[in-house]
């Protein structure tokens, strides 16, 4: 069934697609895939955030380069330099045990923490001189451009809908 739109509804409706997609991808620039949501516990620890890379891979693994978060209320106020805490080096593996043996550190109001694989797939935690075992779990941060893609392009199509529908009540 041809609908008959008129050319300038044909414009109209290109113009608002268009419009739908350009707003989809200009909130994909803010997104970086290479971020991670972390989040860790264990006795009376608890601690989550998000974990920013230099997008770089290197023999298997990306540096953190940032983070932020909490460890049990306190803001995480930033990373400590690699190999400013039991040798860390600051590393993320993609996948499972994601840390290696040295870890990485932050720092967390007036200490620094340092986080680290113990093998035998358990997380060691040190801070202030006192270890604890702790469970990590590591998620990449949702790409925001595919949620923005689909509502510019259901954006698109709803405004499509409605010009139809007012072109068919028109006489």
């Amino acid at each position: 069934m041809k609908l008959g739109l008129g050319p300038r509804i044909r414009r109209s409706a290109g113009a608002l697609t268009l419009l739908g997609g350009i707003v989809a991808l200009s909130h994909t620039a803010r997104a970086n895939p290479l971020d991670f949501l972390f989040s860790y516990s264990g006795g009376t620890i608890a601690a989550s955030g998000e974990f920013f890379t230099n997008g770089v891979l290197n023999n298997g693994a990306y540096t953190i380069t940032g983070i932020t978060g909490t460890r049990n209320g306190h803001a995480i106020t930033g990373l400590v330099v690699q190999g400013g805490f039991a040798f860390n080096n600051n590393f993320l593996y993609l996948t499972a045990p994601y840390l290696d043996g040295n870890g990485l550190s932050f720092d967390v109001g007036t200490f620094a923490v340092n986080l680290a694989y113990d093998f035998g797939n358990t997380y060691a935690e040190y801070a202030n001189s006192v270890g604890s075992y702790v469970t990590l779990t590591v998620i990449p941060v949702p790409e925001p451009a595919s949620g923005s893609l689909l509502a510019g392009a259901l954006l698109g199509l709803g405004a499509v809908g409605a010009i139809r529908r007012r072109s068919r009540a028109r006489p």
